[in-house]
């Protein structure tokens, strides 16, 4: 059993993988970091603890992080994510708020420790912007990098972005973090646009959830018909979404899901490119690249996988 900690900015998808992680027999969350993107750090805390109540896994603890980018006090909330992930951040569908509280220890400080204590053991899935990770790298290095894996949803390398031609949403919120942790030697695998946008659930998923007929069930599949919608028209034909964040957690338990290129990356911080996931010319020719990015994906193989994780955590 891998031990996990998610670092989130909890959407829809950061729940989906949430649920995922809670589901599998394979994975021991040890906890949830939580940090702005799709939605503010402060609701992006309350979002992560509603779905822990959710499926009564209260002793997970979450943990409050960055508030905005390296170098910002200010967190602005893109008019896009209010459609994509609606205005609570995890589809409006009603999901009771929770009573508790984040941990008084805060994000960055239980990276470190958790690197510290649990070592080469430990997979960090990273479903947000790279700050938190940036900060604790900054802070304590020698700790971050006693990690055994650093798994990132984020970035695009053979296809386009999705806020702009070059640039992935995660990686674009915080490109100077991204270009931090990248460049860090850190062991990561990258799951981008590359992988995320071929793996795709419809209703006939959301439909096997109804069939289950729990209180649970019916909310969850609620949040992901709202995240359909989100998508409808930008899909080629299918109408359902792609797993994002849950990919990431995939591949953190399931390595064999994907083929992977190892190179060395970089981001670019600034101009028309900024947020930009690309190779380091200055370790092209050198051996033993830090980063795994994921090229191809076992997408049905991921969806079984998925599934059966949904489906064991509504009972």
């Amino acid at each position: 059993m891998k031990k996990i900690i998610l670092d989130a900015d909890t959407g829809i998808d950061d729940a989906l993988a949430i649920l995922y992680a809670l589901g599998s027999n394979e994975c021991e969350l040890i906890g949830i970091t939580s940090i702005y993107g799709n939605v503010s750090v402060d609701t992006s805390v309350e979002n992560s603890l509603s779905i822990l109540d959710l499926v009564e896994h209260q002793n997970i603890p979450v943990y409050k992080g960055s508030e905005a980018k390296l170098g910002s006090d200010t967190y602005e909330r893109r008019e896009i994510t209010k459609k994509i992930h609606g205005h609570d951040g995890i589809g409006d569908v009603h999901i009771p708020k929770s009573t508790r509280s984040a941990e008084s220890k805060n994000a960055v400080d239980f990276l470190i420790e958790a690197c510290e204590e649990h070592g080469s053991e430990l997979t960090i899935v990273a479903t947000s912007p790279l700050t938190n990770l940036a900060k604790a790298f900054t802070k304590a290095p020698e700790s971050i990098k006693k990690v055994g894996k650093i798994v990132i949803m984020g970035g695009a390398l053979t296809v386009t972005g999705n806020v702009t031609p070059y640039a992935e949403a995660n990686i674009i919120e915080d490109p100077n973090a991204a270009k931090t942790i990248f460049e860090s030697g850190l062991p990561i695998v990258m799951v981008g646009l590359d992988v995320t946008m071929r793996t795709l659930i419809t209703l006939n998923e959301t439909k096997a959830l109804r069939k289950l007929n729990t209180k649970n069930s019916e909310l969850i599949a609620d949040m992901i018909d709202f995240y359909f919608r989100s998508y409808e028209g930008r899909l080629s034909g299918v109408y359902g979404c792609p797993l994002h964040d849950p990919l990431a957690v995939g591949i953190a338990l399931h390595p064999e899901l994907a083929s992977t290129l190892a190179i060395d990356l970089t981001v670019e911080t600034s101009g028309a490119s900024k947020g930009r996931t690309i190779g380091l010319m200055d370790k092209l020719n050198e051996g033993s690249p830090s980063t795994e990015v994921c090229v191809q994906v076992d997408e049905s193989k991921f969806i079984e996988l998925f599934m059966e994780s949904l489906k064991n955590i509504c009972k």
